[in-house]
């Protein structure tokens, strides 16, 4: 039988969670799919939010790209709470 290690991740795969989520959120933010923005709302609350994992401030940019459908329909109350912790994230 063989061991079981420890349920500890792997620093390599716990470094790249902050990266990964990102990558992923971001990707969902601005699909066509999800073209009525309650999915970026709900993703640019969440990132605002203490406590996010992610990289709020490579979300917003994303969510403020020009490429992004959504940025238009998600209300400027989640906007502004978005660009706080972004601006927190860098430093600012």
């Amino acid at each position: 039988m063989a061991r079981v290690s420890s349920l500890r991740p792997v620093s390599g795969m716990a470094d790249g969670y902050r990266a990964r989520i990102t990558e992923q959120l971001a990707r969902l933010v601005c699909r066509p799919h999800f073209g009525d923005g309650a999915v970026a709302a709900g993703i640019a609350r969440r990132a605002g939010a203490p406590g996010f994992k992610g990289d709020a401030a490579a979300l917003y940019d994303r969510v403020k790209g020009a490429d992004c459908p959504a940025s238009a329909t998600i209300p400027p109350q989640i906007l502004r709470n978005l660009a706080a912790a972004a601006d927190a994230a860098r430093g600012q």
